[in-house]
């Protein structure tokens, strides 16, 4: 089997290190743009990026589910109950 080489550019990094220090468990839109001193359209397309490699996971237009550690190989599939119970948590069913 093939290894997946992983490259993470300066705002992945940036990104990843906000995540952790900052203890999230989902992003939504606009939330990167005062942290990372980004524009709309730079997160709009690392969102994307990162969703796109599996390093995160969309779950609706706007809010992604990341994990604190980027994931072993690179590609994170989270557990159903979690994105359940996080889609849940973002209508005010919890």
């Amino acid at each position: 089997m093939e290894k997946l080489k992983l490259r993470l550019g300066p705002l992945e990094i940036q990104f990843f290190a906000w995540i952790q220090l900052a203890g999230k468990k989902s992003v939504e839109t606009g939330e990167l743009i005062k942290v990372l001193k980004i524009t709309l359209k730079q997160e709009r397309e690392l969102l994307s990026r990162l969703a796109r490699t599996g390093l995160i996971v969309r779950l609706r237009r706007g809010l992604y589910l990341v994990q604190k550690r980027i994931p072993p190989g690179g590609k994170w599939v989270p557990n159903e109950y979690v994105i359940v119970r996080e889609l849940m948590e973002d209508s005010n069913a919890l």
